[in-house]
């Protein structure tokens, strides 16, 4: 495998429900403070691809993601080494526990591409705390609204807490993914 290629999934192929959420500033709803030690949140500045793709296949293999794992190194890197873009790395205890991935598409509206922890962590309120700075952050740049998406692969809560966060559905797409083989993600994280 060449890591100027782009990779094409050759697993099962799955029927999703693919939702695009959108949260504008006046309905920005607080989801809380973590009680605890929530570790240390850092800037996570034109990250070696290594390093993002095992975070985006640590945090979520379980859940498919997929898609920045799938791009050649250097679309890759043209994505994520772009000016607009602003990444936070969760540590807890030293190690690597969460991140969030912001993607400053206009002055008006900023995309999560990623926000997620890994199993480690899961379940202990950090996911929620974790939201919230991505919220906080996309909108201390003056942007109108936030969008993410979502899909039937997800976290079971995530929807849930996303709602309550103030997100609303604003479209909800049926597709077929193909999904990447054990053995595809293995040879793309020893690129």
């Amino acid at each position: 495998m060449t890591t100027d290629t782009a990779i094409a999934p050759d697993g099962l192929e799955v029927e999703i429900s693919m939702k695009t959420l959108d949260l504008t500033r006046e309905n920005w709803g607080t989801l809380g403070q973590h009680n605890g030690n929530v570790g240390l949140l850092l800037p996570l500045r034109q990250p070696p691809l290594h390093f993002y793709r095992y975070l985006v296949d640590r945090i979520g293999r379980k859940w498919h993601w997929q898609d920045s794992l799938c791009l050649s190194d250097a679309d890759l890197a043209a994505r994520i080494h772009a000016p607009q873009r602003d990444m936070r790395l969760l540590l807890i205890e030293g190690a690597p526990a969460g991140f969030f991935d912001l993607d400053r598409r206009d002055k008006e509206t900023v995309e999560i591409v990623y926000l997620g922890l890994m199993e480690h962590v899961a379940g202990r309120g950090f996911g929620k705390w974790l939201l919230s700075e991505a919220m906080a952050a996309a909108f201390s740049a003056d942007v109108r609204r936030i969008v993410l998406k979502t899909c039937s692969l997800d976290h079971p809560a995530a929807l849930a807490i996303y709602k309550k966060a103030g997100f609303r559905v604003v479209a909800d797409v049926p597709m077929a993914m193909r999904l990447l083989t054990l053995d595809q993600r293995g040879a793309i994280l020893l690129r």
